[in-house]
C-alpha cells in the first residue's frame, strides 16, 4: 500500500511537469498614437500636421481638423498588441457607416476625397 502511494505521487508530479508552457504575456498599451496628415497619403513632404493619442479603453475619441489643415490620412505609430484594432470613423461619434479597422503599426489609410478622419476607438485586447 505504501509503495502504491509513492508511485501515485511520482506519477502525478510527472504529469505536472509535462503541462504545456503558458502563453507569453503580450504587452498592453494605455493609448495608441496616430499621425494625422493633410493630404491623400502619409508621405507628404510637410509631415504630420498633428498627432492623436487614442485612449486604449474603447471609448470614442474625436479627431478635429487643425486650423486650415484637414484630417485626410492617418498612420498608426504605436506597436499594437495582438488582438488590438483601432477603428476610424468619418463622423465625430464613432458611429459612421464608413469605417476603417487598423491592425498594424505603420499602416497608412484614408477614406477618400472629402471624407475625413473624425473619430476613432480601440477594439479588442489593447489595454
Amino acid at each position: 500500500m505504501h509503495s502504491f502511494t509513492i508511485l501515485a505521487t511520482l506519477l502525478s508530479l510527472a504529469g505536472i511537469h509535462a503541462a504545456p508552457a503558458p502563453e507569453p504575456l503580450t504587452k498592453r498599451v494605455s493609448d495608441v498614437s496616430i499621425n494625422i496628415y493633410d493630404g491623400a497619403s502619409c508621405g507628404t513632404s510637410q509631415g504630420a500636421v498633428s498627432v492623436a493619442s487614442i485612449p486604449a479603453d474603447g471609448g470614442c475619441y474625436g479627431i478635429s481638423a487643425i486650423l486650415t489643415q484637414n484630417t485626410d490620412a492617418g498612420l498608426i505609430t504605436t506597436q499594437l498588441p495582438a488582438g488590438c484594432t483601432v477603428t476610424f470613423y468619418t463622423n465625430p461619434t464613432c458611429s459612421s457607416v464608413n469605417q476603417h479597422a487598423g491592425t498594424k503599426t505603420g499602416e497608412c489609410f484614408q477614406f477618400g476625397a472629402g471624407q475625413f478622419i473624425n473619430s476613432a476607438r480601440t477594439v479588442g485586447n489593447c489595454s
